[in-house]
């Protein structure tokens, strides 16, 4: 039997996954859900979707929705890369 005090590098690294395994899924849930979302409102209010695409509010050159949509989609790719950083802890 091993003493507790000692810990294998593979063991403390299991455990440290085990322990973030909530974080690294609220990242996931939280970075599909907007998605998942979007596709919602698309099948059951597509009029409601349809004004992000109105070419009469233009930001840049394109419609504001999209230019929105683009920001929001840089902004949680930071997001995913902030939570999968703040995760990732080397043993």
């Amino acid at each position: 039997m091993r003493p507790l005090t000692t810990w294998s590098a593979g063991s403390a690294q299991g455990e440290i996954r085990t322990l973030t395994a909530q974080q690294r899924m609220s990242g996931l849930v939280v970075g599909l859900l907007p998605i998942g979302l979007f596709i919602f409102l698309s099948l059951v209010a597509p009029t409601f979707i349809s004004a992000l695409f109105d070419p009469k509010v233009l930001l840049l050159g394109l419609p504001a929705g999209v230019v929105l949509l683009g920001f929001g989609g840089f902004m949680m790719f930071l997001g995913f890369l902030a939570i999968r950083r703040i995760v990732d802890i080397e043993v």
